[in-house]
């Protein structure tokens, strides 16, 4: 089962941003968040200045059914980003991010991690 298959009783176990692979993901979709709000449900955001993206996060998402046993664990990685359009701008200054993920639906979960932590999509 893929995260963004997620039902009412499945229950993310664990979100991660500390050496996650985001290989294999591309623009999926944006989101418009404030970044303030990014940095207080994932912590600080990779500062990369590398001329096409200046900050993101890398996560992965680790949930499982809440009637499955424990040990029963899928995971998903994504990555939220700006990209060109804000070079020079300060992180609290960017409401609207793309985000990279192997299927479109992994946004929506996303966009609900986000509002179950209070943040707006």
């Amino acid at each position: 089962m893929r995260l963004s298959q997620l039902n009412e009783s499945d229950q993310v176990i664990k979100v991660d941003t500390d050496g996650v692979n985001t290989v294999g993901t591309s623009k999926q979709g944006q989101i418009k968040t404030p970044g303030h709000v990014l940095t207080e449900i994932f912590g600080e955001p990779q500062h990369l200045n590398d001329g096409d993206v200046n900050f993101m996060w890398e996560i992965e998402f680790t949930h499982r059914d809440a009637d499955a046993e424990e040990g029963d664990e899928d995971t998903t990685v994504m990555s939220i980003y700006d990209w060109r359009y804000h070079q020079g701008t300060a992180l609290h200054e960017i409401e609207v991010w793309n985000v990279g993920a192997k299927s479109g639906m992994d946004v929506w979960m996303l966009e609900d991690y986000i509002k179950s932590k209070g943040g707006t999509v």
